[in-house]
């Protein structure tokens, strides 16, 4: 039995709400689809589902972690919101390479924006944090205008809402990052 074989067919499966359903519909009919062998598909079928469901959750748990560290401001004004949101993105898309965890926390914000799932506050935010994030990969200057929200108040030490220009500045891989912003009258 090739190894190799097992493992994708397993990873597939921990990431997939999809492939683990039809596993579960009908094994034999998922293990033609994925062109097995015979010895793969036996040890397969040695497995429970509910292992596998299991090492699944865990990972998913661990991926919404991962994002929950790197969009702290949107976990907080979203609060139960967000974890909802991210279960379900997590079934849709998965993640995979270096940096997958500051790529999936992008990718959900995006998400997020996009679908309309979110208030116009809570999307200020999510631009907020994946400025912060895009600041990571850059190699000097990212900047984002952002609109007057009152989320978004205290962590720019705003009094009251307005637009705000942010940007986040290196002036060389040597040197930190650095955040200014510019409140905006009128814009």
């Amino acid at each position: 039995m090739p190894l190799g074989e097992l493992q994708q067919i397993l990873a597939l499966l921990y990431t997939s709400a999809r492939a683990r359903n039809e596993r579960e519909q009908d094994l034999d009919a998922f293990c033609l689809r994925h062109h097995l062998t015979p010895d793969t598909a036996a040890s397969l079928a040695a497995i429970a589902p509910a292992t596998i469901s299991r090492f699944a959750t865990s990972l998913a748990a661990k991926r919404l972690n991962e994002v929950e560290k790197l969009l702290p401001l949107s976990v907080a004004v979203m609060q139960g919101e967000f974890r909802k949101a991210f279960w379900i993105y997590g079934e849709e898309y998965a993640t995979q390479g270096v940096d997958r965890h500051v790529r999936d926390a992008v990718r959900f914000a995006r998400y997020m924006a996009a679908g309309r799932r979110c208030k116009p506050g809570e999307a200020a935010v999510l631009r907020l944090e994946t400025a912060r994030l895009a600041a990571r990969g850059s190699r000097g200057l990212v900047v984002r205008l952002l609109p007057p929200v009152v989320e978004l108040c205290d962590e720019l030490n705003l009094s009251r809402p307005r637009w705000v220009l942010i940007y986040y500045l290196r002036t060389s891989r040597a040197h930190p990052w650095r955040r200014k912003q510019i409140s905006l009258f009128g814009v």
